[in-house]
């Protein structure tokens, strides 16, 4: 009788050991910052994640570097940043600043975006603010 409580013992406590490897750990902060544009389309705010898990599936934010190599012109670069909320508002701008081009080149899927558009008519960025964060990842 011993010795089958020993067994049946050692065998339960070798399935939660195992049991309990196999779950994922998690610790710390986590959010998920939908994209907010406010409601003059100047500022836009979110996290990658935040868009991308969004509920209505309608949510993005992002930006992307142009490289052009023009004959004439030499080497031009830009940075164009772009979001849409669940409202359906939706706003961009674009940089040719060497400062917003190297913090859109530091953009991780752990990104939280923040942007300013300097004039609706000039569509040029006035801000740009790139947080990697642990907290933002999925």
């Amino acid at each position: 009788m011993n010795a089958k409580l020993h067994k049946l013992i050692g065998t339960a406590a070798l399935g939660l050991a195992l049991f309990s490897n196999s779950l994922p750990a998690r610790a710390g902060l986590a959010t998920r910052n939908e994209v907010y544009i406010d409601p003059s389309g100047t500022t836009a705010q979110g996290s990658l994640t935040g868009a991308r898990y969004s509920a209505d599936n309608g949510q993005y934010i992002g930006c992307d570097v142009y490289f052009d190599r023009r004959p004439n012109s030499g080497p031009w670069a830009s940075a164009y940043c772009f979001a849409g909320d669940k409202t359906g508002r939706s706003t961009y701008c674009s940089s040719t600043d060497a400062r917003f081009i190297d913090a859109v080149k530091g953009m991780t899927d752990s990104s939280h975006l923040y942007f300013r558009v300097s004039s609706t008519f000039t569509r040029v960025c006035s801000d740009l603010e790139v947080t990697n964060d642990s907290a933002y990842l999925k």
